[in-house]
């Protein structure tokens, strides 16, 4: 029987570290379509681009036994005697030098439901209401804008028809004396 469990943004167990909300190599390799080592090599051929506390952190020792305890789950290996926790900057970096569509669509899916604290993801529907209230406001305006107009153009159309329709027994009369 296979047990195995898909990683997705969703479903990415949640955890801080420094007050940041953060995803371990093994997570990402997962989530990215990747392996450990992709993403280990990734961070050792572009070190520099890589900035302790900003786009990872790099655990290790008591700090690492203290953490592994906080956690209470399968979510650092027993015998790691380290582990790095990457930050939304961190795991945008390994998605680029990734370079795979897959790599980018689950980056975004994990900015709008992982990354994004509880604060921001209210902020921005707040801001997606506000713009919509914002395009029915402006319809609803134009459509007050144009109501006066309205009245005009449907006595201008009975005017015209009546016109025609006076016109028509007249054509019809030439056209039969022709």
């Amino acid at each position: 029987m296979n047990n195995v469990v898909t990683l997705t943004p969703e479903s990415v167990p949640g955890f801080k570290y420094a007050g940041k909300p953060v995803v371990t190599s093994a997570m990402l390799a997962r989530l990215y379509g990747a392996t450990e080592k992709k993403i280990r090599n990734n961070y050792l051929r572009n070190r520099s681009r890589f900035i302790e506390g900003k786009h990872y952190f790099k655990i290790e020792g008591s700090e690492l036994a203290d953490l592994r305890a906080s956690l209470r789950g399968s979510q650092i290996p027993s015998k790691a005697r380290a582990i790095t926790l990457w930050t939304q900057r961190g795991a945008a970096r390994h998605a680029k030098m990734l370079e795979t569509d897959k790599a980018w669509e689950v980056f975004e899916a994990l900015e709008d439901s992982y990354f994004a604290s509880p604060l921001e993801r209210l902020q921005e529907a707040a801001e997606a209401l506000k713009a919509q209230d914002e395009r029915g406001s402006h319809a609803g305006r134009e459509l007050n804008r144009h109501k006066h107009v309205r009245p005009q153009i449907e006595q201008e159309l009975e005017r015209r028809f009546q016109e025609v329709q006076m016109s028509l027994p007249h054509i019809a009369a030439i056209k039969l004396g022709d």
